[in-house]
Parts: structure tokens; sequence; C-alpha cells
């Protein structure tokens, strides 16, 4: 039996060493010496050097010429940058997710309505802060 055992611990040892020690350490220190940056968390800095967050984070982009984040339970916070726990099956989530796809059908049906019209899709796709006004009226009108 022991001639079983002392093998198998043995082994057991050397792989912990291999995967769990070494091959973690290798892995590290060819990330910091080959990409420092993103080995590091890929950090933003303000001018004063402080860290404001990293860049791999959902930042919230507010305006149409932004493709929308994914939904964030921390409103894009660093601190709690974690999912929202809401379930496929959850209807809050539901609900927020359409009421983010009707903002942008509503967005859609204007530009396509003024592209129709002749108008220049730079202006409208996505939409510029010059046709912002334009937009505003034409959802007032439409009672949205």
């Amino acid at each position: 039996m022991s001639t079983m055992i002392r093998p198998a611990l043995s082994l057991l040892v050397l792989m912990t060493l291999i995967t769990g020690v070494a091959y973690p350490l290798v892995v590290t220190g060819v990330a910091q010496v080959a990409f420092p940056d993103q080995a590091n968390g890929s950090l933003v800095h303000d001018a004063n050097g402080k860290v404001r967050g990293s860049s791999l984070i959902a930042q919230d982009f507010v305006g149409d010429a932004w493709f929308h984040p994914r939904p964030s339970a921390g409103a894009f916070a660093t601190v709690s940058s974690s999912a929202s726990n809401l379930s496929p099956s959850n209807p809050a989530l539901a609900t927020r997710v359409i009421d983010e796809a009707n903002k942008h059908h509503e967005w859609e049906d204007f530009s396509r309505e003024r592209l129709a019209e002749g108008g220049d899709l730079r202006r409208y796709y996505p939409l510029s802060d010059s046709a912002r006004p334009e937009y505003e009226a034409w959802k007032a009108r439409q009672a949205r």
C-alpha cells in the first residue's frame, strides 16, 4: 500500500509546486516584462498621476455617438464593478433592457426619417450635437 501512496503523494506535491507556484510565477514575470501596462490592470491616471480607474472596466458614455455599454449595477463605479446578479429571467433586467432598446429604436426612427428626407448620414447617425435639438423637438412632437 505504501508503495502506491508515496509515489502518489510525491506526484501531488510536485504537480502542486509546478502548476500552483512555478507556472504562475513564470507567466506573471513574462507578462510584467512583455506587457507591463496590461499586466498591472490597464490603469488610467489623471494629470496628477492619481489612479482614476481601469480602461478595461465599462464606462458610461453619454450620447448617441457611442455604442451603449452593458447594464451596470454600480453606475460604472470601479469599486463595484461586478454584475447586477439579475438573471435573464428577472423582470427588472428585462424591463431595463427593453427601455434601452426602445430609446435606441426611437433615435433610429428619427434618423431614418431624416435620411429619407435627404439628410446627411453623418449628422444623424450617430446623432451629432448640432442635430440633438432637432431630435428632442421630434420626440416632443411624437409624444414619446
